[in-house]
């Protein structure tokens, strides 16, 4: 599947690699910062997980809207340059896709903000963001 056409549009760029996992700071883009789905979030220090890096930079799609990014300068072996996006959304194909990079120990799951994000995106994807309450 990695190599499939449509799930690289789908989620707007292909994994490449990672290296080795390693705590590092989550940072929100300043741009999107109060897109519903990271709204209100301030990123995170010290967040443990696998800094992706993919064949091309989400940043080169110009239909992705990026909401974190890794600071590059916490954590090693990024290939992605100074700018390294890890959680994305887009339009897609009548409806919308929501992607994260995030979340691959179990302590994601324990972390209200990452639960909250995870939770605020199903809800913009399916165009319920109206249930959440304020």
């Amino acid at each position: 599947m990695p190599n499939d056409e449509w799930y690289g549009k789908l989620i707007g760029v292909h994994f490449d690699m990672h290296p080795p996992a390693e705590r590092g700071t989550v940072l929100v883009e300043e741009e999107n910062k109060d897109h519903l789905i990271i709204q209100g979030q301030n990123g995170q220090e010290g967040w443990m997980d696998e800094w992706y890096n993919f064949r091309t930079h989400p940043r080169q799609n110009a239909n992705l809207k990026v909401l974190l990014k890794g600071d590059t300068t916490s954590f090693k072996d990024g290939k992605m340059g100074d700018d390294h996006p890890l959680v994305w959304c887009q339009d897609f194909e009548g409806g919308r896709s929501f992607y994260t990079a995030l979340g691959h120990f179990d302590e994601a799951y324990k972390a209200k903000w990452f639960m909250d994000q995870i939770l605020r995106g199903i809800l913009w994807v399916a165009k319920q963001e109206d249930t959440l309450s304020a």
